[in-house]
Parts: structure tokens; sequence; C-alpha cells
């Protein structure tokens, strides 16, 4: 088959069992209440409040004026820090085009988009989300707003490049396309390269969610 021709119906069945659906997942929510409680339980917090609690308990009111702020301050900080992050991997999840013109056995079908697969042939417009990083095969005056990943203010022209281009360089891939920014003119064909948590976007989604590592004062 022609590589234009992208995959057949069984060739995509048993690539998605191997890839996985192409999807960005997010952290399971949890109530702002346990969330902020689950940060008390940190042994330096913990500390903390223990000592909080002598002062109080032998009358140095200041010391516990002190220690409390200083608990409150920083709890708070860490939790809005998380809620911040939380919303900003479920609005890149959002980003994600619902369905995509994908070439199947020679002819251009709708499908949902967790339903793409490396190997994927995919065709872009204008208006258009890309549903998954990928190689462009053929492209005619194509133009990609990439803002949210590079921060780039202005729509980047594309070209169609060498089968064997990698799909992470986010600045410099002029052939190279990516899950979640949007085509603002023109049209492309391309091939799937990377899916869900494997693209682009899966892995800053993924950093997103990512604890942050304790610090040296924390690990002490």
């Amino acid at each position: 088959m022609h590589d234009h021709d992208g995959l057949s119906d069984i060739e995509a069945a048993e690539l998605r069992r191997q890839y996985g659906a192409n999807t960005i997942r997010t952290r399971v929510a949890r109530s702002l209440v346990r969330q902020f409680v689950t940060r008390l339980t940190n042994p330096l917090i913990t500390v903390l409040l223990i000592a909080s609690l002598v002062s109080a308990a032998t009358g140095e009111v200041t010391n516990f004026v002190i220690i409390s702020a200083i608990v409150l301050l920083s709890v708070s900080i860490d939790f809005f820090q998380e809620i911040r992050a939380t919303s900003a991997a479920e609005k890149l999840s959002a980003s994600v085009a619902v369905t995509a013109t994908v070439i199947r056995d020679g002819q251009p079908v709708k499908r949902p988009v967790e339903d793409l697969v490396p190997g994927d042939c995919v065709s872009l417009s204008a208006g258009d989300l890309v549903p998954a990083d990928g190689v462009i095969l053929e492209a005619r005056d194509f133009f990609v707003n990439q803002s949210m990943l590079t921060g780039e203010a202005f729509p980047v022209e594309k070209h169609a490049g060498p089968l064997s281009t990698s799909s992470n360089e986010l600045h410099d891939a002029t052939d190279t396309v990516f899950m979640g920014t949007s085509v603002i003119g023109g049209s492309a064909l391309i091939r799937v390269t990377q899916t869900g948590m494997h693209s682009a976007l899966g892995g800053i989604s993924e950093s997103l969610q990512t604890p942050a590592h304790l610090t040296a004062l924390e690990r002490e």
C-alpha cells in the first residue's frame, strides 16, 4: 500500500492495542479540602505545627503566631500551585480535537481522535486542531499556531519534510506538527508519529501533574 494511503482498519486496530488510545490523561480529581489537609501531613509542616502548639502551651504567643503564619503561608502557596498546575493540565487536555479526517484503506473517513495511531495519515485544513504529533507529507500554504507549546506570537509556516524527521523539536521542526496546535491557513497531509501521552502535549501535561521534588530543607 502506498504510504499516503494510510493504514488499513486491521493494521490500525493492532497498533491501537499496542500504543493505546490517543488521549491525554489527567490526574484523578480530589476534593479541595482533601488536597489542603494532605499538605499538613508533610513531616516539616507536622514539626512546625507541634512547635506552635508547644509555644502556645508555654505562653510564647509571639512564637505561636510566627510559626502558625509560616505554616499557613507555606501550605497555601503549595496548595494554590497544585490547583494551577491541575487546571493547566486540564486545559491542555481540552484543547485536543474530537474527530479527525484520517486515510484508512486509501479512503478519507472521519474517526474519533482517540482512535488515531502512529502511521495514520491525517488530512488537515484551516480551522482544524492537530490531533497528534506528525511529520508533514504534503503541504500547501500551511500555517500553524503553536503558541500554546512554544510561546511563538505568530503562526509558523510548515513544509513537507523527510519521513525520518523527529517530532520532538518544538521550535525548529518546520516539517512537523504537534498535538493540540491549530491550523491557521492552508492544508496538509501528515503521518502520525506520536500519540497520547507520548506526544509533546502529553509530555507537558505529565510534567504539570508530576509532584515537585522535595527541597533540601524538607529532606533534612
